[in-house]
């Protein structure tokens, strides 16, 4: 039971390449290897990063207290940053900005209706709110709350915005999209970036 809460309050955090794990065992093989078991994917909303792993990949262990936050500017979003360690090699990558990135929004649904509406929903999330500790919707956690929802299809493409998490496309929008298949992404637009999409593939006839 120690384990778990020592889990929840974010123990055994954890980088492999791009995505946030925790682990609950570490088993010694000796070398310098470990077996990690009792895994959390996709923490702080990496799970898109969960099957991009290859071998070599980067691993270290997030300690609360050993990190320290660098203030960026907001341009700075796309940029190649370059660091070095006293006395070491530098290392470059592109600054993504994931942690300003709103979480992709979860459970989209998208329904026809009799009269040829199509009804989109989906769920967001929020960067002020990964612990769902109270039971109701999560703090927004941007000024404003702003999706962009795009709809591909055979004939044609659409972009919508929403201002809830709830959209109503008209029967003759959807219409001229073609038969077929239709996908659907949405993206929470946020204060400095967008997130990245949420996306589900719907059959048309």
């Amino acid at each position: 039971m120690k384990n778990c809460e020592a889990l929840a309050a974010g123990a055994n955090l954890a980088v492999l390449g791009n995505e946030l794990m925790q682990f609950g065992d570490a088993l010694p093989l000796g070398g310098g290897r470990f077996r990690l078991s009792r895994l959390l994917r996709g923490r702080g909303a990496s799970e898109w990063a969960c099957t991009g792993h290859a071998a070599g990949d980067l691993f270290c262990l997030l300690k609360a207290g050993t990190i320290q936050s660098l203030p960026l500017p907001n341009w700075s979003v796309g940029a190649t940053l370059t660091a070095t360690a006293p006395g070491g090699p530098a290392a470059s990558i592109q600054f993504a900005g994931e942690s300003v990135r709103p979480p992709a929004p979860v459970d989209l649904v998208a329904q026809w209706q009799p009269s040829g509406e199509l009804f989109v929903s989906w769920t967001r999330r929020s960067r002020q709110g990964f612990a769902w500790t109270d039971g109701i919707d999560a703090p927004l956690g941007e000024v404003i709350e702003q999706y962009r929802v795009n709809l591909i299809g055979i004939a044609g493409s659409l972009q919508l915005t929403a201002t809830q998490p709830l959209l109503e496309v008209p029967a003759s929008d959807a219409a001229a999209l073609g038969s077929g298949e239709l996908m659907i992404e949405v993206r929470q637009i946020g204060d400095v970036a967008a997130s990245r999409p949420a996306q589900l593939t719907l059959g048309v006839e």
